[in-house]
């Protein structure tokens, strides 16, 4: 039996972390996480970053937020 499948795309390894300001980073502080580790589908990495990016909460400088994007499985 084979499993019929319309899903395009290639499975993208996406996270966020915020960035200390230099005062704070000044007193110790490091990156936090703000967006745990998920797997998405999509159709590149384009759209990989524009999904990571619309999980973010909105209350954070977005100047500040680092957004990671891995192809974990290869193309």
């Amino acid at each position: 039996m084979s499993i019929k499948s319309n899903a395009t795309g290639s499975i993208f390894l996406i996270g966020a972390f915020q960035i200390p300001t230099e005062a704070d980073r000044l007193e110790g502080k490091k990156k936090e996480v703000v967006l745990q580790p998920t797997f998405i589908v999509a159709d590149d990495e384009s759209a990989a970053h524009t999904a990571a990016v619309l999980k973010i909460p909105r209350e954070l400088d977005p100047d500040r937020v680092e957004v990671l994007i891995a192809l974990p499985f290869g193309r």
